[in-house]
């Protein structure tokens, strides 16, 4: 009882801190977040592993929400991670997965982890048996991965709408 009240306290002081830094951020280095301008000196991207590559303009809808976890229609779009649920700016699947989705090592504020490659040619050609385009959107939003296994931590479980989902999986191929 006392251990997980702990954990929630615990919890709640890292949400608070993460959000008083997007405060700072937003109000004292002047990161605008709705026009997407990160740059070098983001505590964002320093945060999540240093990431500093997203484009301002993107091509499709499946590719903003690939780098920004942001939808064109503007619906919603959460990640949640068991006792946190987190949306834009907190992270996107290029926050781990890199830009061009070829992944490797990440350090975060919880450690350091291995992340996956999810290049088209991985997922289909290398992968036995090969995702199919269901049993990707099912990874990505119930965190079940080809084999029927779960995903593990950090990989989010995302909610988002169908044709948000079918637009981001179309943006996989690319990669």
């Amino acid at each position: 009882m006392k251990t997980t009240k702990s954990m929630v306290i615990g919890f709640a002081l890292l949400a608070i801190g993460i959000v008083g830094l997007i405060y700072i951020e937003y109000f004292y280095t002047g990161t605008d977040y709705a026009n997407l301008g990160f740059n070098e000196w983001s505590t964002y991207n320093n945060m999540m592993g240093g990431i500093n590559f997203y484009p301002k303009k993107y091509t499709s809808n499946g590719e903003q929400i690939y780098f920004t976890a942001t939808s064109k229609s503007g619906s919603s779009i959460i990640a949640n991670m068991g006792m946190m649920a987190m949306n834009f700016p907190m992270m996107s699947c290029a926050s781990c997965h890199g830009k061009d989705g070829k992944g490797g090592t990440i350090r975060m504020m919880m450690g350091t982890f291995k992340v996956p490659n999810i290049t088209h040619k991985e997922l289909t050609e290398e992968e036995k048996p090969p995702y199919t385009n269901e049993l990707l959107k099912r990874a990505i939003t119930k965190g079940i991965d080809h084999k029927g296994e779960r995903l593990g931590f950090p990989m989010p479980v995302w909610s988002m709408s169908e044709k948000d989902l079918n637009d981001l999986v179309d943006y996989l191929k690319t990669l």
